[in-house]
């Protein structure tokens, strides 16, 4: 796994997690940026991260690159 995404994984509280997650898998790369937003400390890779998700999204990689990071960032808020 790359430096930049898993400066990108980000400990928000639980049920903002949750909500990215969710977002990450309905919106691809959404729920990545929101939390960028959120942890203003991580908010560049999570942009760019979160953008890369929706552009890759039309080769599914980014997809499933997005639920991944959506998955991480709940684990990591629980």
């Amino acid at each position: 796994m790359g430096d930049m995404h898993k400066k990108s994984i980000v400990k928000l509280d639980a049920s903002m997690g949750l909500v990215a997650f969710i977002l990450n898998i309905v919106w691809p790369g959404l729920g990545t940026i929101i939390a960028g937003f959120i942890n203003k400390d991580a908010m560049v890779n999570n942009l760019i991260v979160g953008i890369l998700q929706m552009v890759l999204v039309c080769i599914l990689v980014g997809w499933i690159w997005s639920i991944y990071t959506g998955y991480l960032i709940y684990n990591a808020s629980k």
